[in-house]
């Protein structure tokens, strides 16, 4: 069901837009698939371990954390056990850094029977972006999501609104539609599949209580390489994925439309004990091709709230129908 004011403008009927709306969002689907995300975590710049109030123990186990790759300025510790080359020589490499946080991430879910979540979709699509008052669309939804692992969910829309610049009104959908897919749920961030395609390197560090943050940055190993280029945070309580951003603006292998994909910005927050997706953000650049009518930016934010852990949910939820 459907109310307010809807017309036909220069880029066809509403079944023709909202075509090319879903086209888009399987676009902006697809780059989300290649990645896992994280929350920002809201921590300072730790200071030299010797001026924090740590004892000796909480800062060897601290120091045997740092990567033999660390240079961002390692603190002398001589005053804890003794000795810089016992605890040096059980510092782990950049390499183990890497396998643990890949262990960790195909293990994130052991524990996960189920999870719900409301996720709500905001797309934005310019036609004229180089202007303030350009030509623009706005798709807002939201969807309440089940899922189990390892691939079942079934995703219920609540209801869609649809903001055009040149109609005076909203477009306001309230029908609930079903979908159900098959999906893995814990899947391994793209740079993770292929290490030996990247080049990885430390580039900031933190402490946080007795935990090491590092921000680390990959870039493909061949200037060929049609790879994005980005960072991670990495927390070595758990060695996962706090938060990650990429970009890919060269040798972009997508569909001919496509430009660039200028951002993509995964955050995560924990809970139940899991890291999960908190908020997405994604911007695209696509190509300004005649007669298609496609914008030429499109920006995507999408938000996760109201995250529940291993609850009751009725099995007639999994025996819903709906569209593959």
């Amino acid at each position: 069901m459907s109310e307010g004011y809807v017309s036909r403008s220069r880029r066809g009927s509403r079944p023709q837009r909202r075509q090319r709306a879903l086209l888009l969002l399987a676009l902006l689907a697809v780059l989300l698939l290649v990645l896992v995300g994280p929350p920002n975590p809201r921590v300072a710049a730790g200071a030299d371990i010797r001026e924090s109030a740590l004892d000796d123990s909480t800062a060897f186990e601290l120091l045997r954390r740092l990567a033999r790759e660390d240079t961002l300025g390692v603190p002398e510790i001589d005053y804890v056990y003794g000795s810089w080359i016992e605890v040096e020589d059980q510092r782990p490499t950049l390499e183990d850094i890497l396998h643990w946080c890949i262990e960790n991430e195909k293990h994130r879910l052991d524990d996960v029977e189920n999870v719900t979540f409301r996720r709500r979709v905001r797309v934005l699509q310019l036609y004229e972006p180089e202007k303030e008052d350009g030509e623009f669309e706005l798709e807002e939804a939201v969807f309440q999501v089940y899922a189990r692992p390892p691939d079942q969910m079934v995703s219920m829309k609540l209801g869609e609104r649809t903001y055009e610049s040149k109609e005076k009104e909203s477009d306001v959908e309230t029908e609930v539609r079903v979908t159900t897919a098959n999906r893995e749920l814990a899947s391994l961030p793209f740079f993770f599949e292929q290490l030996s395609d990247y080049d990885f390197a430390i580039t900031e560090r933190r402490f946080l209580g007795d935990r090491i943050l590092y921000r680390i940055e990959f870039s493909p190993h061949s200037e060929f390489a049609a790879l994005p280029t980005g960072s991670f945070l990495v927390d070595t309580g758990d060695y996962q994925i706090l938060r990650a951003e990429f970009s890919l603006t060269e040798n972009v292998p997508y569909p001919v439309f496509l430009k660039s994909v200028d951002r993509v910005d995964i955050q995560r927050r924990k809970t139940g004990g899991v890291w999960w997706i908190e908020r997405t953000d994604v911007e695209v650049t696509l190509r300004d091709l005649p007669f298609l009518g496609m914008p030429r930016k499109v920006q995507m934010e999408m938000q996760i709230e109201d995250v529940r852990v291993n609850t009751v949910i009725p099995d007639s939820v999994w025996a819903l129908p709906g569209d593959e």
